[in-house]
């Protein structure tokens, strides 16, 4: 290790395995690991940079295979086996994800995708998705293809092209921090996209350039030692309040601090002597490529296929086959293709074109099944079979309600105007009206607070509100609803590990296993604010021993997201609850 900065190698050990905590479940902020790679990035590509010219031949092209050789053949490879796995255990809508991402992955573009189609990185659905994670390469390919212009331009058009990178890298970092920190930018564009992320590699950039020599004294490894406690506090408290814009600054800012002393610390005499656990970390932190690739599709799979509901052991588990796979891999492939590759261009290039074919045939794979809406073989529980496809319907079968119902009412037909109001939740409600056979109706659906809402409430007799939140924002409707016969329609929950039900079901053939009770979803507080007015979804299918059946009679998903019914769904609660009692005057 002597021929590496072993204070960085400690700081990413640290950073990588918050993240592989954080993916698991334990530490809140444990993505900020990420922060710090970034960072680092930043400073190690300028040294690179810098260390090119001073020797007099940079070339771009060969800046940019050197770059690809290095993330594309892993990133491939556990593409490949996200869309293997995802093959045999995923349901659809889980597959056609992966499908997306697993394109975005292989061309560097996941970050784009995670922000049109996920748009929450902090959204618990994440912890089934192998390669949400990838947005990371996406970030990172991208700097590195925009990063070396600058360099390039000074050098070309400015005398002291060192200064004038140094100028130019403090714009970057100026404007870029600002538009991070503007308020009304959306939460997802300041996490995935780079415009809101240069400001970290061009600290780290700044610091490569501005390096300090500094004299050695007494003082510099406690207060290296003070720079990591407080990183890791940063990466390890998990206070609910939101500081998140500020904790990323934070660790930011210590890692400059850090990289500021690394250099030197990590030559200093009897730093790293007697300390194992350093030496430990490090060795995560050499391997932290591969570490990062892999924990979360181990997590992903596991979550998936074993069981969603983590206890310790499932802790220990995941972590310690993310850090056997992880450290293996980087053993194995990731060094593997160091040494066919190392001052070998036309290794390079064999390797590149490789990798290119590889990405070709998982771009037709992937889009192909994208196309079929990820349905890759026949799902009995859902109603579905492999040759025809577009008997996967259970989100048309929620999105058809907008096509056919979100209309005025007719003119009056002596016949009962029914309106329901809210989101998806809300056209599961009327799914459930619909597989009722109610006669003598007529229906209407306004998505939320649509423009002609106040005249559908005056035209209408029954009034149902369904929306996966708290009815609150219907807070200046109320009053003229209720003035109609009104029902508040609760929220239902079957958790989200669906998917793990599934495969638990197809491969031991039991489908009485049932969900535990949900107190949040089943007594909420509306029960009481809307007594006599409330519809209790979940109680109405709650089990004598307060459990939730996931699957019918006949072995059908009541829900394939967790949320939303299929249609055998909707049709079970038809035999909880009278519908027809209901909007009987």
């Amino acid at each position: 290790m002597s021929s590496r900065n072993q204070i960085l190698d400690l700081f990413k050990g640290i950073a990588i395995m918050a993240v592989i905590l954080y993916h698991a479940g334990l530490f809140t902020y444990g993505y900020l690991g990420v922060e710090i790679f970034l960072v680092i990035g930043g400073y190690l590509i300028t040294k690179s940079i810098i260390h090119t010219y001073e020797k007099g031949h940079f070339s771009y092209w060969d800046y940019l295979c050197k770059r690809l050789v290095r993330l594309w053949p892993l990133a491939l490879l556990i593409t490949v086996v996200s869309l293997a796995g995802g093959y045999f255990t995923m349901l659809p809508d889980a597959y056609k994800n992966t499908c997306e991402t697993a394109v975005g992955t292989s061309i560097f573009v996941n970050n784009f995708v995670q922000y049109i189609t996920a748009g929450n990185y902090w959204d618990t659905s994440n912890d089934f998705k192998p390669l949400m994670h990838t947005w990371y390469l996406g970030v990172i390919f991208q700097f590195y293809v925009l990063y070396p212009l600058v360099f390039m331009l000074c050098h070309r058009f400015a005398k002291n092209y060192i200064n004038s990178s140094r100028i130019t890298l403090i714009l970057v970092f100026v404007c870029s921090l600002l538009f991070f920190i503007f308020p009304d930018i959306d939460r997802a564009v300041t996490f995935y996209l780079l415009p809101a992320r240069l400001f970290e590699f061009a600290a780290g950039g700044l610091v490569a350039l501005y390096e300090i020599e500094r004299q050695k004294d007494n003082n510099q490894n406690k207060i290296m030692f003070t720079f990591l406690f407080f990183v890791v506090i940063l990466l390890c408290i998990n206070e609910s309040y939101d500081m998140t814009k500020v904790r990323l600054l934070l660790t930011v800012a210590l890692s400059v601090l850090i990289l500021l002393y690394s250099e030197r610390l990590s030559q200093t005499e009897g730093f790293w002597g007697g300390r194992k656990l350093f030496t430990v970390f490090a060795s995560l932190g050499v391997a932290s490529y591969s570490l990062y690739l892999w924990h979360q599709p181990v997590l992903a799979f596991y979550r998936y296929i074993i069981n969603n509901e983590f206890t310790v052991w499932s802790y220990v588990t995941t972590t310690f086959l993310s850090l056997v796979v992880g450290y293996l891999s980087y053993m194995w492939i990731e060094q593997g293709i160091v040494k066919f590759t190392k001052n070998n261009k036309t290794h390079t290039y064999i390797s590149l074109a490789f990798c290119t074919i590889i990405t070709c045939a998982i771009s037709a794979f992937s889009i192909k099944y994208y196309k079929t809406q990820g349905v890759v073989r026949d799902i009995p529980e859902l109603e579905v079979y492999v040759n025809d496809y577009k008997t996967w319907e259970p989100q048309e079968y929620n999105e058809r309600i907008t096509t056919l119902y979100e209309k005025p009412f007719p003119p009056k037909n002596g016949k009962k105007n029914i309106l329901v109001v809210g989101d998806s939740y809300a056209r599961d409600w009327i799914n459930i009206m619909l597989e009722s056979n109610i006669d003598g109706i007529n229906l209407a659906y306004s998505k939320d607070i649509a423009n002609d809402l106040r005249q559908k409430i005056a035209e209408a007799d029954i009034i149902f509100v369904a929306n996966n939140a708290s009815i609150d924002k219907y807070v200046d409707y109320l009053p003229a609803m209720m003035e109609k016969k009104f029902y508040r329609v609760g929220h239902k929950n079957f958790g989200r590990g669906i998917g793990c039900f599934y495969n638990h079901a197809r491969f031991t053939g039991d489908y009485e296993r049932t969900i535990p009770y949900k107190r949040d979803v089943v007594n909420g507080d509306e029960c009481l604010e809307f007594k006599g007015m409330y519809i209790n979804l979940m109680d109405s299918i709650r089990n004598k021993d307060g459990s939730f059946n996931l699957f019918t009679q006949d072995k059908k998903l009541i829900s394939h997201d967790g949320l939303h019914l299929t249609r055998a769904g909707a049709k079970e609660f038809t035999k909880k609850i009278d519908v027809k009692l209901l909007v009987r005057f």
